[in-house]
């Protein structure tokens, strides 16, 4: 294997125009794809709480999978606060604002969710490779939320389209890997 020559900055940018130029028509009906499969996996698996995400334009929409209510599962979506990133209960009539970072969360403080009971951790990224280390957005957020989990109780499930695969992507001491990936042609472990 070719060792890493390129720095995150770099991929996270050429990543970015990767995704910035797939159709909205190919991200909706990838989307819809990538939600049957998580939910296979969820049906294969004894969760008892999911978490996910509010999609950033480009990024796999979970809205649908997330608001199904045949599933015996409460979903929660991050907030950033001073602490770092919490998990809120999602039902989808939850008011929602814009964070300081541009993404979608939710208004009101419920209490936030904790990791003890089983839970699918849905992580958004712009990249991923074979070994489950992802590409964000470079602020962190989920590298300290996913350091401070228990791996018994918590599942990590990377999401993102076969175009932003990579066999090796750069990384940092601190850089958590995750144990799944999912794009639209299946969920399979890292």
């Amino acid at each position: 294997m070719e060792p890493m020559t390129q720095t995150k900055s770099t991929v996270r940018k050429e990543l970015l125009q990767i995704r910035n130029a797939l159709s909205p028509s190919c991200t909706a009906a990838w989307s819809a794809k990538i939600c049957r499969h998580i939910q296979s996996f969820i049906q294969a698996h004894a969760f008892q709480q999911g978490m996910g995400f509010l999609a950033f334009p480009g990024e796999p929409d979970l809205r649908s999978l997330m608001g199904e209510l045949d599933l015996a599962m409460q979903w929660g979506v991050p907030k950033v606060r001073e602490e770092g990133l919490c998990f809120y209960p999602w039902p989808p009539s939850t008011p929602l604002c814009k964070s300081p970072f541009g993404f979608w969360e939710p208004e009101g403080l419920e209490p936030p969710f904790s990791f003890s009971v089983p839970t699918l951790i849905l992580v958004p990224a712009l990249g991923l490779d074979a070994k489950g280390h992802r590409i964000g957005f470079g602020k962190g957020h989920y590298d300290r939320f996913l350091a401070q989990l228990d791996p018994k109780a918590c599942i990590t499930m990377g999401v993102v389209y076969d175009a932003c695969l990579r066999e090796v992507l750069p990384q940092d001491p601190w850089d958590i890997p995750l144990q799944y990936c999912c794009t639209e042609s299946g969920w399979r472990a890292t």
